[in-house]
């Protein structure tokens, strides 16, 4: 499944969403977490393929 999360980049000075494709709701919000660690996101309605 597809996870879209949406962050604020305080760099490009705008909401950015980014698309993390993985089995589970969990292992999404892991890799997100592992890649923007101090960023606070929004889970955004999954979408399926």
């Amino acid at each position: 499944m597809k996870f879209d999360f949406e962050y604020w980049s305080s760099l490009d000075s705008r909401y950015i969403i980014l698309t993390i494709e993985a089995g589970s709701k969990a292992d999404a919000v892991k890799e997100f977490k592992n890649m923007h660690p101090h960023k606070k996101h929004r889970l955004l309605d999954p979408l399926d393929d």
